[in-house]
């Protein structure tokens, strides 16, 4: 049988013997939201990070529509607080796009003027919008994605004939700090 380390558990002098998690949640061993039971100590699964007053996500989806009209465009951004990354890229079009249809997944880092397509790309090769309709495709990042930090921005760069095309894109970004 595998042995664990023991830790302490500092608790208020004045917890009852009997508490419940009715009756005390204490900050307990400097973590805040613990609560006794008839089990013991429950601590959540997860505290939400934060910076300042402001609660970070971990895990941000964004779903945008791809359309014939669609020009290039900010989806995410700008990051005010934390430092993201891309984590996976996929799309699937209802009608594909015309001749060469195409868009590309970019970052721009820091503030400033600065249009999506002069951004970096964080595909390892771009969304082909011709592809068989009702198809998802995830795509394949390049081997280290941009971090996206305060002023950073996510943007899609379209190219081709778009003409006819409809469908969406998701995005997912994760919170690396």
């Amino acid at each position: 049988m595998p042995t664990f380390p023991s830790i302490a558990i500092a608790v208020q002098a004045d917890t009852p013997v009997n508490a419940t998690a009715a009756q005390d949640t204490t900050a307990v061993a400097g973590i805040s939201g613990g609560a006794w039971d008839v089990n013991g100590l429950v601590l959540p699964a997860t505290l939400p990070a934060k910076q300042g007053s402001n609660i970070l996500n971990d895990r941000i989806v964004i779903t945008s529509e791809l359309l014939a009209a669609s020009v290039d465009k900010w989806v995410f951004g700008p990051v005010v607080t934390g430092m993201y990354r891309v984590a996976a890229v996929s799309h699937v079009q209802r009608v594909v796009g015309g001749a060469g249809a195409q868009v590309d997944v970019m970052v721009v880092t820091g503030t400033g003027v600065t249009v999506p397509s002069s951004g970096v790309t964080q595909l390892s090769s771009v969304c082909d919008l011709t592809v068989t309709a009702d198809t998802p495709v995830t795509k394949t990042l390049i081997a280290t994605p941009t971090d996206i930090g305060p002023g950073g921005r996510v943007g899609l760069d379209f190219s081709g004939t778009l003409t006819g095309l409809v469908g969406l894109i998701q995005i997912e970004l994760v919170r690396i700090r």
